[in-house]
C-alpha cells in the first residue's frame, strides 16, 4: 500500500530514491566506523545471552546512538497469530543454539506472543542469575519453548479433557456476556428516553392524531354498528389535515438537514476561523436526521409494516437492511442498523400504545414508567458497565496470552517496558494508533506506534517528543504493549477499514473486538479524582429518569411537569456533552512542548471529559471524529499493529541498521502471497524513509523476487530471500550507507529432516484428531488450509502443530545461514576503492509511475 504523505517542498517520489546514488557520496565513511563495526562483530560472536545492565540515561542514549551508527542488527517478527509465534520461536532458537545476538527485536500482532514472553523470561531468569538461582546463562532457553509449545492453545488448552472443559466454561459465558447482555446494557439505556421525548415533545401526538383518523376511517367503511362513531373525528379525518400535518413533518425535517449538510460541506474555509460554529451545525444536522429516523420509521411500523402478513415483514426487513448498504453515506453507519430499528420499535411501541409485532405484551403506563426507572440505573452504572464492555474481551485476551507464554514467577509485579531498560534485544512493539491526523490535508488517519523501553513514539514524528512527560516507557506494562499490538479485531482497521465497512462491522455493535483504549497523559488520572467525578456526573444523568416514576408511583399531580422538566434538562446535558465532543481545540493542533500547545483550563476540562466520560467517548466515535495536530488526543484508539505493516520492519529501517532477518509468518493464501506482504513494506519504506532497495547483481528486485523467489522457473522454492536496502542521508554531515536484509517464510518443500508427518495435521484443537483420515483432512484444508499456511483464525493450536512451525522457522534460519549472517556484522561495510566501478543498482520503484499499486506491479510482471 503506498503511502500519499509527502514533506513539504518534496515531491511525492524523492529522486534519490530513483536513481542510482553518486559515487563519491558512496564512499564516504567515517574515519572510526570499521573499528567500531569490528568491535560489534567480536562483541557478537562470543556468543550467548548478556546480563541486564541498568544505564543511566545519558550513558544508554549514547550507546543507542554508536550502535545505530555502527549498525546493528535486528530481527523483525510478523504478524500471523499463535502460527507465526510458533514460526517465529522456531528462529529464535535457532540463532539462540548459535549464540547469535541481535540489538533490536521488533514484533507484530502474533510475533509479539514470542517476542515479549523471551524478553519477561530473560529479565525473570537473570534475575535469578544475579541472586545465584537461576540455571545459569542461556540454560533456560529450553524451558521456555517447551512452555511455548506445550501452552499454544491458549484460549482453549484441550492438552487435558478437565482444562479443556474449564476453559470451554469460561470462553462461552464470557462470548454471552459480551455478545447480549453488555450491548443491551449499552444500548438499551437510551432507547426509553428518546421513546419518551419522542412522545412528550408534541411529535407523538401529531403521529397519533393520523393514527386516530385512519382507525376512525376503516371503521367507518366497515359499518361496525357496535361501535359509536366520533363524528368530531370523523370530519377532521375527512378533510385530509391529518395527511398534511404528517407530511409537512417529514418533509421540514428531511429538508433541514439537507440544509445544514449543504452549509456544512460549503463553508470550510468559515470554519477554519470559527471552529464551534461546525460543531453546533453538526450536531442540528444530526438531530435533524435522528427525528427524521425515529418518527418516519415508527409511522411506517403502524401505517404499513404492522398490517401486513409475517413473511412479508421478513422481506420488508431484509429490504431495509439492503438500504442501508448500498447507500454510500449510510454504508459507513450500516454497524448501527440494528439500533436504529430497535429504537424504532420501542418508538412505535410507546407513541402509538399498541404492541410490537412479535412480542405478546402491549403498552401499559405502568410498564413504560418502570422501564424508564431501569434505564436510570443503567445509566448510573454506565461507567463501569461501558468500560467493561470495551475492555473485557481485551483483557482476557491478554491474560490468557500472558498465562500461557509469560515466565511462571508469580512472587514478582509484572513487567513495564521500563524495566527492559538497557537490556539487549531492545524491544518494538509495532501498534496502529487511530483517528489521529497530523494536519487536515492528510487522506489517512491511522499510522504506526511504537513502544519500546526508549520511548513511545509516532512513526512520521521520530524525535518530536509528543509523549514526552504525558506517557511513558513505565506507564505501559508489557504484556499490554504486546496484546495491543495483537488486536486484529478492533473498531479502527487501518488499512483494512474499507474493506471491512457495511455489515461485517457489526462486531462494533456487538463488542466483539480486542482493541485497546489508551489516555495519552497520565496527569489526567492524578490531577482529579476520575471516578468520583464521572460517577456523579453518571449518577445525576441517572436520577434524572427515576424522579418522574417515582412521581408516578406515588399519584403526585406534579407528574406532568415533572416528567417535562427531567427530559428537558436529561436532553441538555447530553446536548453539551455532545457538543464537547465534537468540538476541535487548538492546543492540539499548537507545536510540542510549546506555549501555545499548553492548554488552558476549558481545554483540560474538555480533554479530560473526552478521556473519562464514556458518552462523549462513544459519541465522538459515532461522528467519526478524527484528532488534528502534533498533539497526542486525549484518548488513544489502538490496534493491531498488522492494519498498517504486517512485517515489523520499518522501525528497523528508520535506525538504518546493517543487518536485519524479517521473519514472515503470515498467512499466504497462494503462492503468489510470498512477495505481496515484502512488498508492501518496501514501498511504505520507500515513501516515509526514503530507502531504496536493489540486489546484489543489480537486477530489479520485484522482478528477481518475483522470479527467483514466488514462482521460480525450475521450481526450487525457498525458504529465504535475500537483498539490500540503501538508506538516504538526512543530511551532508551523515553519509549514506547500505544494509542487508533477509527475509524468512515457512514453505511445504520436501525435507529428509522432519519426521512430522505436515499433511496429517488438522486445524482441530486435540491431537487426537490430527490423523491419516482423507475427510478430516479434507475438511480442514477448507476451513483453514493446510500447512504451512494454517489460516489465521485458527488460534487452536494443539503442541503438535505448535512443534512443527518451530521446526519450519529453524530450517529456514538454517537454509539461510541467518546466524553467520547476523554475526559478521562488520563485513557489510563499504570499504571500496575510489577506483572501484560501483554495481549497478536498481532501484525499488512501479513500473507504472509512482500511483501504481502493488497488485498491478505484480500482475505486469506475470503478464511480461
Amino acid at each position: 500500500m503506498q503511502r500519499e504523505r509527502q514533506r513539504p517542498g518534496e515531491s511525492a517520489v524523492p529522486s534519490s530514491m530513483l536513481s542510482r546514488p553518486h559515487p563519491a557520496k558512496q564512499s564516504k565513511t567515517r574515519p572510526s566506523e570499521m573499528t567500531k563495526d569490528k568491535a560489534h562483530s567480536s562483541s557478537a560472536s562470543e556468543g550467548g545471552i548478556t546480563n541486564i545492565a541498568y544505564l543511566d540515561q545519558g550513558e544508554e542514549r549514547e550507546q543507542n546512538e554508536e550502535e545505530i551508527s555502527n549498525g546493528g542488527t535486528g530481527l523483525a517478527f510478523s504478524g500471523g497469530g499463535i502460527r507465526s509465534a510458533a514460526f517465529c520461536s522456531g528462529v529464535l532458537s535457532s540463532l539462540l543454539k548459535s549464540g547469535v545476538e541481535v540489538d533490536y527485536l521488533s514484533c507484530v500482532s502474533g510475533g509479539g506472543f514470542t517476542g515479549a514472553a523471551f524478553l519477561d523470561w530473560k529479565c525473570h531468569e537473570e534475575k535469578k542469575v544475579n541472586r545465584r538461582e537461576g540455571q545459569g546463562k542461556g540454560g533456560w532457553h529450553e524451558d521456555f519453548f517447551n512452555q511455548m509449545k506445550d501452552r499454544s492453545g491458549y484460549i482453549c488448552d484441550w492438552t487435558g479433557i478437565w482444562k479443556g472443559l474449564c476453559d470451554t466454561l469460561v470462553f462461552f459465558p464470557l462470548m454471552a456476556l459480551v455478545l447480549v447482555v453488555l450491548p443491551v446494557i449499552k444500548w438499551g439505556k437510551y432507547a426509553f428516553p428518546v421513546a419518551v421525548m419522542i412522545d412528550l415533545f408534541g411529535i407523538g401526538n401529531l403521529m397519533r392524531k393520523s393514527a386516530d383518523c385512519n382507525a376512525a376511517l376503516e371503521r367507518q367503511r366497515e359499518n361496525n354498528a357496535s361501535a359509536v362513531p366520533d363524528k368530531d373525528l370523523i370530519d377532521r379525518c375527512l378533510s385530509g389535515n391529518h395527511k398534511r400535518d404528517i407530511t409537512i413533518l417529514f418533509c421540514s425535517l428531511f429538508a433541514g438537514f439537507v440544509f445544514l449538510y449543504v452549509i456544512i460541506s460549503k463553508l470550510k474555509k468559515e470554519f477554519l476561523k470559527y471552529p464551534w460554529l461546525k460543531s453546533v451545525l453538526l450536531l442540528f444536522e444530526y438531530a435533524a436526521a435522528c427525528v427524521l429516523i425515529f418518527t418516519f420509521i415508527p409511522f411506517t411500523i403502524y401505517d404499513f409494516f404492522a398490517k401486513i402478513a409475517l413473511w412479508q415483514q421478513v422481506l420488508v426487513g431484509i429490504i431495509a437492511v439492503i438500504v442501508w448498504v448500498a447507500i454510500p453515506f449510510l454504508r459507513k453507519k450500516t454497524s448501527y442498523v440494528l439500533i436504529v430499528y430497535a429504537y424504532s420499535f420501542v418508538i412505535y411501541w410507546r407513541v402509538f400504545r399498541v404492541g410490537v409485532p412479535g412480542f405478546f405484551f402491549k403498552h401499559e403506563d405502568h410498564v413504560s414508567h418502570w422501564l424508564l426507572f431501569f434505564s436510570g440505573v443503567a445509566m448510573m452504572i454506565s461507567f463501569f458497565t461501558t468500560n467493561l464492555k470495551e475492555e473485557l474481551v481485551h483483557r482476557y485476551f491478554r491474560w490468557r496470552v500472558q498465562k500461557a507464554f509469560f515466565h511462571k514467577n508469580n512472587n514478582t509485579k509484572p513487567l513495564t517496558l521500563a524495566d527492559l531498560e538497557g537490556m539487549k534485544p531492545e524491544y518494538i512493539s509495532n501498534i496502529v494508533v487511530n483517528r489521529w491526523k497530523n494536519n487536515e490535508k492528510e487522506k489517512t488517519n491511522y499510522t504506526l506506534l511504537t513502544m519500546s523501553p526508549s520511548g513511545i513514539e509516532r512513526f512520521d514524528q521520530c524525535g518530536k517528543g509528543q509523549f514526552e512527560g504525558k506517557l511513558e516507557p513505565k506507564d505501559i506494562m508489557l504484556s499490554e504493549a504486546m496484546a495491543t499490538s495483537a488486536a486484529a479485531l478492533s473498531k479502527h482497521m487501518g488499512k483494512y477499514e474499507e474493506s471491512v465497512e457495511g455489515l461485517t462491522r457489526l462486531h462494533t455493535i456487538l463488542g466483539l473486538h480486542m482493541g485497546a483504549t489508551m489516555i495519552s497523559d497520565e496527569g489526567y488520572r492524578k490531577k482529579c479524582p476520575r471516578l468520583f467525578v464521572t460517577f456523579i456526573l453518571d449518577f445525576f444523568r441517572g436520577f434524572l429518569l427515576i424522579i418522574p416514576t417515582i412521581c408516578y408511583c406515588h399519584g403526585s399531580k406534579r407528574y406532568e411537569p415533572a416528567l417535562l422538566g427531567c427530559m428537558i434538562t436529561f436532553l441538555v446535558i447530553h446536548a453539551l456533552l455532545a457538543f464537547i465532543a465534537v468540538l476541535d481545540l487548538a492546543c492540539e493542533e499548537a507545536v510540542p512542548h510549546s506555549e501555545e500547545q499548553k492548554p488552558k483550563v476549558c481545554d483540560w476540562f474538555v480533554r479530560w471529559l473526552r478521556a473519562h466520560i464514556p458518552f462523549v467517548y462513544n459519541v465522538r466515535l459515532f461522528f467519526s471524529k478524527d484528532n488534528h495536530g502534533l498533539i497526542p488526543p486525549a484518548v488513544l484508539l489502538l490496534s493491531d499493529g498488522g492494519h498498517y505493516e504486517n512485517l515489523a520492519i520499518l522501525p528497523l529501517l528508520q535506525r538504518k541498521l546493517k543487518k536485519i532477518v524479517v521473519v514472515d509468518g503470515g498467512y499466504k493464501e497462494d503462492e503468489e502471497d510470498y512477495g505481496k506482504s515484502i512488498l508492501d513494506a518496501l514501498m511504505l519504506a520507500r515513501t516515509e524513509l526514503n530507502c531504496s532497495f536493489y540486489v546484489e547483481d543489480g537486477k530489479d528486485l520485484i522482478s528477481d523476487l518475483m522470479r527467483t523467489f514466488v514462482n521460480p522457473s525450475k521450481r526450487i522454492k525457498s525458504r529465504y530471500y535475500k537483498f539490500k536496502v540503501h538508506y538516504d542521508e538526512e543530511n551532508d554531515s551523515e553519509p549514506e550507507r547500505d544494509g542487508e536484509i533477509i527475509l524468512l517464510v515457512p514453505r511445504k518443500l520436501e525435507d529428509i529432516r522432519s519426521k512430522e508427518k505436515k499433511e496429517e495435521l488438522t486445524c482441530c484443537c486435540c491431537e487426537c484428531c490430527h490423523c491419516k483420515s482423507c475427510l478430516c483432512a479434507c475438511l480442514s484444508k477448507c476451513l483453514c488450509n493446510a500447512f504451512p499456511q494454517h489460516s489465521t483464525a485458527n488460534q487452536f493450536f494443539t503442541p503438535r502443530m505448535f512443534q512443527a512451525y518451530h521446526e519450519e522457522g529453524s530450517r529456514a534460519c538454517e537454509d539461510a545461514k541467518a546466524n553467520v549472517f547476523l554475526q559478521t556484522v562488520s563485513s557489510v561495510v563499504d570499504v571500496r576503492d575510489s577506483s572501484t566501478e560501483e554495481p549497478n543498482r536498481v532501484a525499488f520503484q512501479p513500473l507504472r509511475g509512482d500511483s501504481c499499486s502493488v497488485d498491478d506491479t505484480i500482475l505486469l510482471l506475470e503478464r511480461s
